[in-house]
Parts: structure tokens; C-alpha cells; sequence
């Protein structure tokens, strides 16, 4: 399983770019404690994630890349971060 840690401070995520494998499992960190606003949720559209985060602790969310190509994240509103995954084969 790949790994991924993200932190929300305000409206921007630490770091904002991974790369992951394709066709294995991630299991993606989110520290939400100092996210604000909209923030609050995080939003994968391509993988059908839509998730409130933790507010005194880590969100994992599981997910399995399929496709190569980028995956970008971001609050439901589209006014955080953005981030992205790059998936490589």
C-alpha cells in the first residue's frame, strides 16, 4: 500500500503533489485540525471521494489509482489548494 500525508492549513494543502503507482492501494492522510471554511471537505471528483475531514484528527481515505495521468483534489467548492496526484505506471 502507498502512503500519502496531507496537511490543510486555511484553504492550502502541505505539499499540494504526489506521485503514486498505478493499480496500487493508497491510503491518503489528511490532517484537517487547521482547515477553515470549505476546506473542511476534500474533493476527488475522477474517484467519487467527497469527504468531511476530521476536526481533531487524520481522515484516511482509500482509493486505487487505475489510470495513469493526474488526479486533481480540492474543497467542494473548488477554492482550496488545488492538489493533485500524478499516477505513473
Amino acid at each position: 500500500m502507498q502512503v500519502v500525508n496531507l496537511q490543510v492549513k486555511g484553504l492550502d494543502y502541505y505539499p499540494s503533489a504526489f506521485t503514486i503507482k498505478q493499480g496500487l492501494p493508497v491510503q491518503w492522510n489528511i490532517d484537517g485540525r487547521q482547515a477553515t471554511g470549505c476546506a473542511k471537505i476534500i474533493s476527488a471528483p475522477s474517484l467519487g471521494i467527497t469527504q468531511r475531514l476530521s476536526s481533531d484528527g487524520i481522515t484516511a481515505i482509500e482509493f486505487t489509482p487505475t489510470k495513469t495521468g493526474k488526479i486533481q483534489f480540492s474543497c467542494g467548492m473548488g477554492m482550496a489548494g488545488p492538489g493533485v496526484f500524478e499516477v505513473v505506471p
